[in-house]
């Protein structure tokens, strides 16, 4: 994972989970948020010393998200050359201000944080057909 290390309280949070391929053939990255079956997205995994922080769901309606992206679903491929790596970039992450998205790469999801030091994973979810967990990073919100 990538991302600045310290943010100021208000300051939105943007991180990257960085894909490397250390096999010896190409590997496609698959984007998709729509079919849901196939909906490509990281949750985080966000701890501090006062426990595990629980993602909020957006305050938008389920059948609005639904309607939304069964129409205008985003897509893509990407091959990864063996020894390459790609970036996915996840933006926004503690809040979700009306008209800045659905958040759709976080599951619908974002996660409010209050001043203090948390450890960030990710576990992203139907990129390369399975489920793959990130190492942590260490951010602090003064």
């Amino acid at each position: 994972m990538t991302g600045k290390r310290s943010y100021k309280e208000k300051e939105e949070l943007n991180l990257g989970v960085v894909f490397l391929n250390h096999t010896n053939r190409d590997l496609t990255f698959n984007y998709r948020t729509w079919p849901k079956r196939e909906h490509s997205y990281c949750d985080l995994l966000i701890s501090s010393t006062k426990g595990k922080v629980a993602a909020v769901p957006v305050p938008i309606e389920k059948s609005k998200i639904e309607s939304y992206f069964s129409k205008y679903g985003h897509r893509y491929d990407h091959v990864l050359t063996k020894d390459n790596s790609f970036e996915f970039g996840i933006s926004s992450v503690i809040t979700a201000r009306p008209g800045y998205g659905h958040k759709e790469k976080l599951n619908f999801q974002y996660y409010p944080l209050s001043p203090g030091s948390y450890d960030i994973a990710a576990s992203c979810k139907n990129f390369f057909g399975t489920t793959i967990n990130t190492n942590s990073i260490k951010i602090e919100i003064i």
